[in-house]
């Protein structure tokens, strides 16, 4: 309507269905629609356009480059006392849809963990061609960053990976970084130092095998997961 200086009555849309991996198909399809709407309307016929590889990577959005920084303090037992975290992206040319990917990267930001108090900066810059919306919109990255932060904490505490989020995990009666209060139980995926240690540890290229009664061999993988543990607060430490 915008693009046509046209009223809403005087246009017609049909959805196609948009099918699987939406988040690149969120609003980039829209200027795609609209270059062939307006050949049309110049034309006077029916236009479809098709981007082959080349022209597809070169024009449509990819996913936003993101930085994210934690400083955090810690008491010596390894608890989170509060911290700063800043969660920056290039969102590209035009907005699109950065404004939401930034705004969900902040939210999820603090991760499973309980945060006696948290303070946030969160920023956006254009300096690239367009990035848009993918799977996860902005919470993979900094919730990579947040877990990627507790192994940094474990480490320097002289705790183990498991046992830090054991401590600092979110129990009922907690408050999210959004202060939001947890009513029910959340249980840790990782049980033990040896399951960590399975999943943590490279892989050979070529998966182990081993037989199975019937002879076959089976083949040995694992699975990804959230990590998540246990916790509350106490006096300080800074990393």
């Amino acid at each position: 309507m915008t693009l046509f200086a046209l009223s809403e009555e005087k246009v017609r849309v049909v959805q196609m269905e948009t099918g699987g991996a939406f988040g690149g198909k969120e609003e980039y399809p829209s200027m795609i629609a609209g270059h062939a709407a307006l050949l049309a309307m110049e034309s006077g016929r029916p236009v479809k356009i098709i981007y082959d590889r080349t022209e597809d990577m070169v024009a449509t959005t990819k996913r936003i480059l993101r930085r994210t920084r934690h400083r955090t303090a810690v008491s010596k037992d390894g608890k989170i006392l509060g911290g700063e975290i800043e969660f920056a992206i290039d969102g590209g040319a035009y907005a699109t849809l950065s404004s939401v990917v930034l705004s969900r990267g902040t939210i999820h930001a603090g991760g499973p963990y309980y945060w006696r108090a948290c303070a946030f900066e969160r920023r956006q810059c254009n300096e690239s061609p367009p990035h848009g919306a993918f799977r996860g919109f902005g919470a993979p990255q900094s919730l990579f960053a947040m877990e990627r932060h507790m192994d940094r904490i474990a480490q320097v505490v002289g705790i183990s990976p498991i046992e830090i989020r054991r401590r600092n995990f979110l129990k009922p009666g907690k408050t999210t970084t959004t202060e939001q209060t947890i009513r029910e139980i959340l249980t840790c995926i990782i049980c033990s130092t040896a399951r960590w240690n399975f999943l943590t540890t490279p892989r050979r290229k070529s998966a182990s095998r081993k037989k199975t009664n019937c002879g076959r061999a089976k083949k040995e993988s694992a699975s990804p997961l959230f990590c998540m543990a246990q916790g509350s607060p106490a006096p300080a430490n800074a990393i």
